[in-house]
């Protein structure tokens, strides 16, 4: 296995302000170097990107309080009913606790399906016990999420998915692993002792278990101190975990799903089904791999065909754009005074 980067810390003004829902064209366009505390984005891209860690520190410890703080964050778990598994999740000690531990299961009265709740009591109690609670999706129910995550993928191409962790000291919660995407993990809250290992892990591969994984992993090759205001970044496939180092962590993960050559050839044949001749049988595999050899040669000049096509490419595109999460927001009030109703009687 190659040997894993070593990560650079880089200290960031401390003024930095997150962007809120309503974004200018211009923040949008400077939102991954505002998460970067002012680090300069294109170096970012070109040195870091894909390929180092990166260990973003600052001065400033509040300054991502503007996407989500305890405050919201209360409000959001006091909306109990709108809460179920695997959206809220409990893990201790790099395994999940089955719901059975946390939830009351609720099942409709037409055979519905058995669903999860939480159940506040016994979560505060799990976590007091030293569970990491989990939340997931904060981009679809925090504006301000939503917002930076709508940016990022604007700016990078990418999907955006967004997890929240809230652990007790000493707590690690995941097991060793590795991401198959990457990771902008930004400390909300309190402080965090990140170990990467040496040996980086195929992103595409199978997850092994934890024993054969760190068998696989190698030495600690790095160790990173987050506190709160800090950002780490972790390319795919960076064996790593994470243990909490003050009362209470909070840190927020914005996953960054890049498109594969898999997911290429995928829009590609999407644009290929189009065509009836693509679909027409082939009846001379009888012939052996001659004539496989000159389908997949006709398959290939077809690919070049489509990739020379700024329609077709553009159509690819708004595909990539379609499979992310539709983001926006509701403005239901009335714009102006309306008229109140005659409710007079002849």
């Amino acid at each position: 296995m190659q040997r894993a980067p070593q990560s650079k810390r880089l200290d960031g003004p401390t003024g930095t302000r997150l962007a809120t829902h309503n974004v200018s064209e211009a923040s949008r366009q400077r939102a991954l170097e505002t998460l970067l505390a002012g680090f300069s984005a294109n170096r970012f891209l070109n040195e870091f990107y894909g390929r180092l860690p990166l260990h973003v520190a600052s001065a400033n410890r509040r300054r991502f309080e503007s996407l989500i703080h305890w405050a919201e964050l209360e409000r959001l778990l006091n909306m109990v009913g709108c809460w179920m598994t695997p959206g809220l999740r409990l893990v201790a000690e790099g395994r999940r606790l089955s719901p059975e531990q946390y939830c009351f299961a609720r099942t409709g009265t037409d055979n519905e399906a058995r669903v999860w709740r939480p159940q506040p009591e016994r979560v505060m109690a799990a976590m007091n016990a030293g569970a990491t609670l989990v939340l997931n999706g904060l981009d679809g129910l925090v504006p301000a999420i939503g917002a930076t995550a709508h940016d990022l993928e604007v700016s990078l191409n990418v999907r955006v998915q967004s997890n929240l962790y809230l652990s007790r000291r000493g707590q690690r919660g995941l097991p060793l692993h590795y991401d198959v995407h990457d990771v902008l993990a930004l400390q909300i809250s309190g402080q965090k002792h990140w170990r990467l290992y040496q040996n980086p892990a195929h992103p595409g591969a199978r997850v092994p278990p934890e024993r054969e994984l760190r068998a696989r992993a190698g030495p600690v090759s790095q160790t990173i101190h987050l506190s709160a205001g800090d950002l780490l970044y972790l390319p795919a496939g960076v064996v790593h975990e994470a243990i909490a180092a003050s009362d209470h962590s909070m840190h927020l993960t914005l996953a960054l799903k890049q498109v594969t050559l898999l997911d290429v050839a995928s829009l590609m044949m999407k644009q290929l089904a189009a065509s009836n001749d693509a679909s027409t049988p082939r009846y001379d595999l009888h012939l052996g791999r001659d004539a496989l050899a000159s389908h997949a040669a006709q398959l290939a000049e077809r690919f070049a065909t489509l990739a020379a096509d700024p329609t077709a490419t553009a159509a690819m595109l708004a595909d990539i754009e379609a499979n992310r999460l539709p983001r926006g927001q509701y403005l239901l009030g009335p714009a102006r005074p309306q008229p109140e109703l005659n409710d007079s009687s002849d």
